[in-house]
């Protein structure tokens, strides 16, 4: 199967199938907090770094009543040393560029109730563009 690209998007997203995988590309903004911490170490081997952000992507069309723009979020992961890397050089409102899989994980909610869901694991990111500060004049 071929490169699915939304052409119309604000921010680019594609998706391609490979035969073991889904790889997902996209550029938006940090949404959350750059978040870090370690797992647990185990009686042989160390915690590893993990760290989860949530990336903001605009999506936009036409509809009737005319341009539409909405936002979606995916969750991101990354481990190790790119997890560090992230949580150094990274903050929220922050535009990147991402490549990566989606992972498909099972989340146990209160009530142990397990639902099904995702998140994108990269296997490459690169940060585009900090938002420029605002420059507000307080009224004289």
């Amino acid at each position: 199967m071929g490169d699915i690209e939304f052409p119309s998007c604000t921010e680019a997203i594609t998706l391609t199938n490979t035969n073991t995988s889904q790889q997902w590309i996209a550029t938006g903004r940090i949404g959350t907090e750059v978040s870090l911490r370690e797992t647990k170490s185990r009686e042989d081997k160390p915690g590893v770094a993990v760290c989860n952000f949530q990336l903001v992507v605009e999506r936009s069309y036409m509809s009737p009543t005319g341009l539409k723009i909405e936002e979606d979020y995916f969750p991101i992961t990354l481990w190790g040393d790119e997890a560090r890397r992230a949580k150094m050089q990274l903050q929220e409102g922050d535009l990147l560029y991402i490549r990566g899989i989606i992972k498909r994980v099972k989340k146990q909610v209160r009530g142990g109730e397990v639902h099904d869901t995702f998140e994108i694991l990269p296997d490459n990111f690169q940060l585009l563009s900090r938002p420029s500060a605002i420059n507000v004049q307080p009224n004289a």
